[in-house]
């Protein structure tokens, strides 16, 4: 992460929750040069392309789904529905000795259309 210039990232998976999370996929990948700030987010084809290109995005996602497992609940629905569609965020950062939140978990809701 470093070497490309990126110190934050953030990874949306989702999961399906049956007795623990299930079928884990992820959703969405982004970027970010600095630790906190939303604004500092890495947008350019071309440098996403070459995060893809070395393999990097792909050791990310396999280590946010692997932390994933580990995270915990914030608003589980009552009654729960089984099984249901839930999701969560993995925060990774370029210096481990970090503190990084630990996944919390959220219920999908439907989009009403």
């Amino acid at each position: 992460m470093k070497q490309q210039g990126i110190r934050r990232v953030l990874i949306e998976v989702s999961f399906v929750w049956e007795h623990g999370p299930k079928k884990m996929d992820v959703k969405r990948v982004k970027y970010f040069a600095g630790y906190a700030n939303e604004n500092d987010e890495l947008t350019d084809i071309k440098r996403l392309e070459a995060i893809r290109a070395i393999g990097l995005e792909q050791r990310l996602k396999e280590e946010a789904i692997r932390r994933a497992v580990g995270g915990y609940w914030v608003d589980l629905p009552r009654p729960r529905p089984k099984p249901f569609l839930a999701g969560t965020w993995v925060e990774l950062l370029d210096d481990e000795w970090l503190v990084v939140t630990p996944p919390r978990f959220w219920v999908y809701t439907p989009k009403e259309g």
